[in-house]
């Protein structure tokens, strides 16, 4: 990005490297945010919205949607390596059991073996609720991202068509 706006004619910035543009973007986000809270508690106080603030209405929840989401695709990543340790460690204490057997041929192997089977079982029906309660939370976040996509596309049309509609920027 910080590329591209160098090679654009008249830039103001010549310095301008992705750290700088980052840091830049997240400075403007944070006096945008400061702004519109001071503007809300300010009452009767009515103020002309500049194409920045515009702008800035519209990139915040696509910034704060984008977050969201990197929160959302780490989440099942730690799940799914919890899971892979999980079964690892499983494994190793079954082949360590299976030599401890061996070596000892002691008859009771049945019944160790049967509560071992039983014990690994329960881990594998834990581990599938875990996956299903992981599955629905994800579909839940899906559903809440759509729904605010929606909300955000109706609020753009209608302040679009009234801008198009009085010919005048739209007063807060």
């Amino acid at each position: 990005m910080a590329v591209a706006l160098k090679d654009v004619e008249g830039f103001s910035r010549p310095g301008i490297d992705g750290k700088r543009a980052q840091n830049r973007f997240l400075l403007l986000v944070r006096q945008h945010k400061a702004s519109n809270l001071e503007s809300a508690r300010a009452s009767g106080v009515s103020e002309d919205e500049t194409e920045k603030s515009k702008l800035l209405d519209d990139l915040v929840p696509l910034y704060n949607d984008t977050l969201v989401k990197k929160k959302l695709s780490a989440q099942p990543t730690e799940a799914e390596e919890k899971a892979a340790n999980i079964k690892f460690i499983r494994e190793q204490a079954m082949l360590r059991g299976r030599r401890k057997s061996s070596e000892s041929g002691d008859a009771s192997d049945g019944s160790v073996l049967s509560k071992r089977k039983l014990i690994q079982d329960a881990q594998d029906k834990e581990m599938d609720l875990e996956r299903e309660r992981i599955a629905f939370k994800k579909l839940k976040f899906e559903r809440e991202m759509e729904e605010k996509r929606i909300a955000w596309s109706v609020n753009s049309t209608a302040r679009s068509a009234s801008i198009l509609g009085n010919g005048e920027p739209q007063k807060r």
